[in-house]
């Protein structure tokens, strides 16, 4: 199984999925919050695969910019919030979990605790001073399902760019709702980050799952 690199054959196909899975929450659908829980996940993240058309747009783009600048590469730290839509449904009702240089896996079944909405939201980070977001990207890794008429989940090992829709409105909040495993074919699977400054390239990912639900997960998910 491959990693699909999203071209134009496939838009239609990524708009209808857009449109249904990645609603992108605007200023006042969230519940605000100012001291979230803190969490900080010290496992060091196992090696994670990049599928390959990121490296290409990266290796363009510095070709363009410099003929003798190699590009450096440089992991970095990935901080996840979730913020429940209704009391009960996340632990704390807002949490934000931090993860070491290069990411890790976030296990949902460790902060999520009844049905209902919640938000999913990568925080961009602060520091080193001037980040540049580069690319950021979705790699589904559950099965697609139809629920009530609706299609959930790209489908194994597809993949879609959020990097426009977050420039759109500066915000990578994903709204959600636990009914029937819907969140899970939404946000289940790699969200990879990509952030610039000079000829360095800053990387991260957030594996997403739920251990308590295995049956959706794609078997394996190899890269181009």
């Amino acid at each position: 199984m491959k990693w699909m690199k999203p071209d134009s054959n496939d838009r239609s196909v990524l708009r209808t999925s857009l449109a249904v899975l990645l609603c992108v929450v605007v200023l006042g659908c969230t519940k605000q919050e100012s001291n979230p829980k803190q969490y900080h996940v010290k496992e060091l993240p196992s090696d994670f695969q990049i599928p390959k058309f990121i490296f290409e747009n990266i290796k363009t783009f510095a070709e363009k910019e410099s003929k003798t600048a190699l590009p450096v590469f440089v992991f970095l730290p990935m901080q996840v919030k979730l913020t429940g839509l209704q009391p009960g449904v996340v632990l704390d009702d807002v949490v934000q979990i931090h993860f070491p240089n290069g990411g890790g896996k976030l296990d949902l079944s460790k902060f999520l605790r009844k049905q209902g909405s919640f938000t999913f939201e990568i925080v961009h980070p602060a520091s080193p001073a001037e980040l540049e977001l580069f690319d950021l990207v979705f790699v589904s890794n559950t099965y697609p399902r139809e629920l009530d008429g609706e299609s959930y989940g790209l489908g194994c090992g597809r993949a879609v760019r959020l990097k426009d829709q977050y420039e759109r409105i500066q915000s990578s909040a994903i709204k959600v709702n636990t009914t029937d495993n819907r969140h899970l074919h939404v946000i289940g699977g790699q969200f990879i980050a990509v952030y610039k400054r000079a000829n360095q390239y800053y990387l991260t990912h957030v594996n997403v799952f739920d251990s308590r639900v295995p049956s959706i997960v794609c078997q394996a998910i190899a890269t181009e």
